[in-house]
Parts: structure tokens; sequence; C-alpha cells
């Protein structure tokens, strides 16, 4: 059963390489009557190896079973609670893979942007048999982190490279978009680009199809063809991602947030939230609760100081006196 409430748990990625890993064998889950959803910051990537159960992504439950991937978009409240009987064991990812890869491949990263607010349902589940090459590379890139020898950082920037090409060349949200659209992804990348780096501004298709050379009304019908939203649809839809970080990271009040995600006014901030979430920012501001996960400061707490260098220093400094070569595991709990 779902509880009301939905919690926020953040991670402070590294701004030089923006993953964390939880790692080892003590993510363990099991079945909880009563749970709540939870969402983050940045992309979570599962990684179940054992046990079955059923993912809650907003209102959907979609039932997985080991092994298999799981995928959540930032901002997506989430939850998975295994099978009654049955011990799910998992390793997490949590990833921004436009930081990540934004000198590896401009295009990927501009066609990622996009992917990660479209991504919902289904697709959020990738199961070894349909997509083994997918479940391979996440487990290499997690053997690799847990090892921390050689350059083990541009190893996983590398293969992070080739997972989210892969999804997105085979992915059916995609559809193979990659692959058959590469010359005006290329083109419209300074536009995604610009809208990323500057969505606070007064943008205006015009401004964009400048950017990418183009007229206006051809700029219009690329964009919708290659990403499915319109220029202004997807300006948005950054504009309220951010929004939602400025709920929770500090005390601005609605007008102040507004103001800094781009909206000249107030109500336009808030009539275009509600378009996304079906409620107001003031009441989904109510709803959501930021929660520190115990299980988590356990984890960091276990792992030697050799351990601990892929994990960000603002981690490290909460554990401050307490003891890193603390044996203790953690517990059975709800999924991170």
């Amino acid at each position: 059963m779902v509880q009301r409430g939905i919690f926020y748990r953040h991670f402070d990625l590294p701004a030089n390489f923006p993953v964390i890993g939880l790692l080892g064998p003590n993510w363990l889950a099991e079945h909880m009557p009563r749970f709540r959803l939870h969402f983050h910051n940045c992309l979570e990537i599962g990684y179940m190896y054992q046990g079955e159960g059923v993912y809650h992504l907003g209102e959907e439950e979609i039932p997985v079973r080991a092994p298999c991937i799981t995928i959540a978009p930032p901002h997506a409240p989430h939850m998975m609670n295994a099978a009654e009987g049955v011990t799910c064991g998992w390793k997490w990812l949590y990833v921004d893979p436009v930081r990540l890869l934004p000198h590896v491949s401009p295009q990927l990263t501009a066609e990622l942007g996009v992917y990660q607010y479209q991504l919902r349902g289904a697709g959020c589940v990738l199961p070894q048999a349909a997509d083994p090459e997918l479940y391979d590379l996440i487990g290499l890139i997690i053997r690799l982190m847990e090892r921390g020898e050689g350059d083990w950082q541009g190893a996983v920037r590398e293969l992070f490279h080739a997972f989210f090409l892969m999804l997105l060349s085979g992915h059916p949200l995609t559809g193979g978009r990659l692959e058959h659209s590469e010359r005006y992804e290329r083109i419209l990348a300074p536009a995604i680009s610009c809208i990323t780096d500057e969505y606070m501004r007064d943008l205006t298709v015009h401004d964009l199809a400048q950017r990418c050379h183009l007229s206006d009304t051809h700029f219009r019908r690329i964009f919708k063809k290659i990403y499915g939203w319109s220029p202004l649809d997807y300006i948005h839809t950054v504009r309220i991602e951010r929004a939602c970080t400025l709920l929770f990271d500090g005390d601005k009040s609605i007008a102040e947030i507004a103001y800094s995600v781009g909206y000249t006014t107030p109500s336009t901030f808030t009539r275009q939230f509600h378009r996304y979430y079906s409620m107001s920012p003031r009441q989904w501001r109510q709803r959501m609760v930021s929660e520190d996960n115990e299980m988590v400061s356990r984890y960091f707490r276990s792992l030697p100081p050799a351990a601990q260098k892929f994990f960000p220093e603002e981690y490290l400094q909460q554990l401050g006196s307490l003891n890193p070569f603390r044996s203790t595991a953690p517990s059975k709990e709800e999924s991170v």
C-alpha cells in the first residue's frame, strides 16, 4: 500500500564526475505492506540481480524480475517493492548524463536532456533478456567503480557514453532517432544547449532558430519531429524541473522561484506548473518532504577511505568524526 507523502532524496553529485554508486552486497529489500514513493534530483539506474516485485513509478505499477535494469528520471516519484517472501538484491547508480558527457558527444547530451523528461512507464524497466548488452554495460560500470583501480573514472565515463548511445538508438521511446536523424540533431544542438544554459532568459523561437541557422517555421517543424515537443513546451519543461529543485533547496517564495526560472509573473509560473503536476507549486511543496536516508549514511560509514574516492566530499564531511571502518552493514530496508 502506497502511503501519502512523497519524499525527496537529494544527491550532491561531484562537479567533475557526476556519478555516485551505492554498491556492494548489502543493498537488499524485502516486501513492505506500506511504503512511500520518493524521488531524486538526478537519474537513478537500478541494477537488480536477484528477486522480483513491483516497480512503482508515479501512478503506474510495473512488474519486475531479476536480472534487469530500472531507470527513474529526475524528479519522478518511484519505489521498488519486493514480492511477498522475496528478498531483492540491488546496486544503484546516480548520474547526471548531461553533465557527464558534454565533451564526449554534444549531440548525445542534447538527446539525453529530452529523453530524461519523456521517459515513463514500461520504458523504465529493461530486462536482461531483452537488453543483454545494456545490462552487461551497467554491470561492468559497477565492477569498475567497486574496484576503483587505474583510470576507472575515464573508463566509466566511456562506458556510460556507450550505454546511453545504445539506449537511445534502440529504445522504443526514441524509435532509433539517433540513427535516422543525426543530421537534424546536430543542427538543433545549439538550441538545446542554449535552453539548458539560458532557460531563465526570455527565449523566443526566433532566437533559437537563428542559433541553428533556420527559419522560424522550419525550426519549429524539425524540433517537433525530432523531439516530439514544441520548442516552447521544452523550455517550460526545463524551467519546471529547475523550479522543483528550488522548491526544496531553499526558502525562496513562489514568486522568487517563478522569476528565477524565467517567468515574468507568478501566475504564469503557477499555470505552467499545474500543467505538469496537476497542482500548484505551493501544494506540491507542501506534499513533498525532504528526507535523509540513514541506510545510505550507514553505507558510507562502512566504507574504508580508499573506497570513498568516488563519493562527493559533502557526504564524507557529514560523516566527520564517525569511524569510516565501521563494519555495520545496512539493514534490509526500503530501496533508495
